[in-house]
């Protein structure tokens, strides 16, 4: 079983990592509930990412935690899946930390979706703008 603390810190360095490159994040998921103190059971981190060139710009800027020990998997969006993929991230030191591509794919742009993420350094912000945690 993973460890939260180092799976918040590594949410941190990843979510550091992204912004440096210009690539939008948020907490999202079991945990951004926590933190607004609604009472959830959860086994992962998830963090969206609001990004057409998901694959490209977010697999490439984080592929060198493969040296660290982690494993990366990337998940192509499913048939009808309107997400446009997701990258896991395991150790046996951390909660997976599952990073989901918030952008939809192309056939469905123009369909109702979650909007462009609002990202003030260094705090993780939530959809909306609302402060969730500052790591």
């Amino acid at each position: 079983m993973g460890d939260v603390e180092k799976s918040l810190l590594l949410v941190s360095r990843i979510q550091s990592i992204l912004l440096s490159e210009g690539i939008d994040c948020a907490l999202i998921g079991g945990y951004a509930l926590i933190y607004n103190n609604v009472s959830r059971t959860t086994e992962d981190v998830d963090v969206g990412v609001f990004n057409a060139d998901f694959y490209m710009r977010v697999y490439v800027h984080l592929k060198f935690l493969k040296a660290e020990g982690y494993k990366l998997t990337y998940h192509s969006p499913e048939d009808g899946d309107v997400l446009g993929g997701m990258l896991t991230i395991t150790h046996e030191d951390i909660y997976p930390i599952e990073i989901v591509n918030l952008c939809p794919q192309p056939m469905y742009v123009g369909m109702p979706h979650a909007g462009r993420l609002s990202i003030k350094d260094p705090m993780i912000f939530d959809l909306d703008g609302h402060e969730l945690m500052g790591l």
